[in-house]
Parts: structure tokens; sequence; C-alpha cells
């Protein structure tokens, strides 16, 4: 699922791709580091919808080119 949205990002030409996950997730944030995803201040997103403790990661799209 994440090498397709990561594809589909491509396709809109879009350079960064930025998701919201829980420290709770371990086994999903290790994917996502493996992928190149670094964490990144939520208070550059804004706020989300999300109660539990929430964390925002990116993945710059013109380092995978």
């Amino acid at each position: 699922m994440v090498e397709v949205s990561i594809e589909k990002a491509h396709t809109l030409k879009a350079t960064t791709l930025i998701l919201a996950t829980s420290k709770l997730l371990a086994p999903a944030n290790r994917l996502y580091r493996r992928i190149g995803f670094q964490e990144v201040a939520l208070d550059e997103l804004g706020p989300l919808p999300y109660h539990r403790e929430t964390f925002a990661m990116a993945l710059d799209l013109t380092a995978t080119d």
C-alpha cells in the first residue's frame, strides 16, 4: 500500500508525501523509516483529527526519482 501511494504521488507530481501515524504502530513506523520517511513537526501541518498520540512523517519524493 505504501508503494502504491508513493507511485500515485509521483504520478500527481507531488514533491513530498506526508503521513500521520501512531507511536503504537511500531512495526509500521519501522517500515516507513526503512522506506525513507522522516519525522516532521506536527505544527508544520496544522491540527490533525486524531485523538491518540499521533506524529507525522514525510518522504521527500524528489530524492526517490
